[in-house]
């Protein structure tokens, strides 16, 4: 007689937000769905100008069928702090980040990510793919990994990812100091080191419908350009630092000019950044081995095929 499957975990659903209620919204009311998978909602209220908990509170009907808690900052903790925080308060092992413009398109794929964490323990992070409103995949160039099929990848996407609050715990947390663009690498990098997998798979998916509001062009290219000089000054041999930063540097100015940026004084800021960090880098700084960095190349170049559990496979086929 076939043993039955483990019961589904409960997940924690962890958002970050800032003044975008109407992707909230949609991203809130879009958990119903999964609604019995939810041990607790949390809402990182990051010093919005409004009363999120208000809009929140006013505009789900009392029939509202998952546990939700709005936690308002008066003032801005930044993104990648904030979740630092909802993670460590987290009630359940595993936790579904989504960004404020992302929602639920379907039960399967989540049940399918919870699965593939349950089973599997060395698997840090489930990747979502992203999805149009209709549920339909963006093409595979802009997904996690342009495989079709379940793979282990090198780095997730941070719009929508299934992880592990011990794994999260057992590398202490997200980098703080890399707050905005990048710092998803940095993580998955010292994932690596400890011996974690990163999974994605077609099959798990989340609507994203990005929101441009307070997306600046120019403030992303030069944290793109800081976070990735951190990020080496953070977890490259000395070696490899010499000639990384040198190179993440000048490539400020070739995606500046392939963008058409206009960024005045952003060299200059870029550099004055890395300086204002350099104490906390210092003070945290552990260089991880050449050889993370060699199944690192390795999995961006490869993405080997994962088997997925058998007893979700044959349902959780990508549309």
């Amino acid at each position: 007689m076939a043993a039955s499957p483990s019961p589904i975990p409960p997940i924690t659903v962890s958002v970050v937000t800032r003044d975008r209620p109407a992707p909230l919204l949609r991203n809130l009311q879009s958990l119903r769905l999964i609604a019995p998978l939810i041990a607790e909602v949390i809402v990182k209220d990051d010093g919005a100008v409004g009363d999120v908990e208000a809009v929140v509170r006013a505009n789900l009907a009392p029939d509202y069928p998952c546990s939700i808690r709005v936690e308002r900052v008066a003032g801005p903790l930044g993104y990648i702090r904030a979740l630092n925080e909802i993670g460590r308060a987290a009630p359940s092992e595993f936790i579904l980040n989504l960004d404020d413009d992302a929602f639920i398109v379907d039960v399967p794929g989540v049940r399918l990510a919870v699965e593939i964490l349950q089973r599997d323990p060395a698997v840090a992070a489930v990747a979502f793919a992203q999805t149009n409103g209709d549920g339909e995949l963006w093409p595979n160039h802009v997904q996690p990994s342009a495989k079709t099929s379940a793979c282990a990848i090198n780095c997730f996407t941070g719009f929508g990812y299934l992880m592990r609050k011990s794994a999260l715990l057992a590398v202490n947390g997200f980098r703080e100091t890399i707050y905005y663009a990048g710092w998803e690498k940095e993580l998955c990098l010292r994932w690596l080191e400890r011996g974690f997998k990163v999974i994605y798979s077609p099959a798990c998916k989340v609507g994203h419908l990005p929101e441009l509001k307070g997306r600046d062009p120019s403030l992303f290219l030069r944290y793109t350009t800081r976070n990735n000089c951190l990020t080496a000054l953070y977890d490259e041999p000395w070696l490899m630092v010499a000639a990384s930063v040198p190179v993440r540097l000048y490539a400020y100015f070739q995606m500046r000019k392939a963008g058409h940026i206009a960024d005045p004084g952003g060299f200059k800021w870029i550099l004055g950044e890395i300086w204002r960090c350099w104490p906390t880098v210092k003070r945290d700084r552990t260089p991880l081995k050449w050889q993370t960095f060699r199944r690192w190349r390795e999995l961006r170049r490869t993405s080997p095929a994962y088997p997925l559990p058998s007893t979700a496979a044959s349902e959780n086929k990508p549309a």
